[in-house]
């Protein structure tokens, strides 16, 4: 068995809610597409440094979580990131 990944846009909420209102074109709509590890009962998504810098998104605080060999790690949360089907023409 192998690892399975699959090709996710991720984008700027923020920034889908400017086009929506016309404060900013949909091309300046930050996005990436990248290859995910999907994992179907996950509520949360994780992403690295360079990809929440590439999308623009504030860190709105950092929690503490507990990990499965018991240790502790912190992490940053995220202004929201949508997956789209589409950017352009987004509705």
């Amino acid at each position: 068995m192998g690892i399975f990944t699959t090709e996710i846009t991720l984008a700027n909420v923020g920034d889908i809610s400017a086009a929506r209102n016309g404060f900013i074109s949909e091309a300046n709509i930050r996005a990436v597409t990248l290859d995910a590890i999907p994992d179907t009962g996950a509520w949360t998504l994780i992403i690295n440094e360079v990809v929440r810098q590439r999308l623009g998104l504030a860190v709105v605080k950092t929690v503490t979580s507990s990990l499965v060999d018991g240790s502790a790690a912190q992490y940053g949360l995220t202004e929201p990131v949508e997956v789209p089907t589409a950017i352009r023409g987004y509705t």
